[in-house]
């Protein structure tokens, strides 16, 4: 019976340690789940930056404006 004991205290630190500390713990988790947020923000930098610059191509594209050269005789 003590073996038992033991053996299952032994199973219940190895998986206490891979949930805390392993590969794909809690700890892995947060660190994820923070840089996923700072992505997101950068997404939304970005994204806000391409609309004003497809904006932009629209309002060249539609110009009534015809951009010439400087004529240099």
């Amino acid at each position: 019976m003590g073996k038992l004991i033991l053996l299952l205290l032994i199973l219940l630190s190895w998986l206490q340690y891979s949930l805390w500390l392993g590969k794909n713990g809690i700890n892995s988790f947060y660190r994820i789940n923070s840089d996923l947020k700072l992505q997101k923000e950068y997404n939304s930098i970005l994204k806000e930056r391409n609309e004003k610059l497809l904006s932009r191509i629209n309002d060249l594209n539609n110009s009534d404006e015809i951009l010439k050269e400087p004529n240099t005789q």
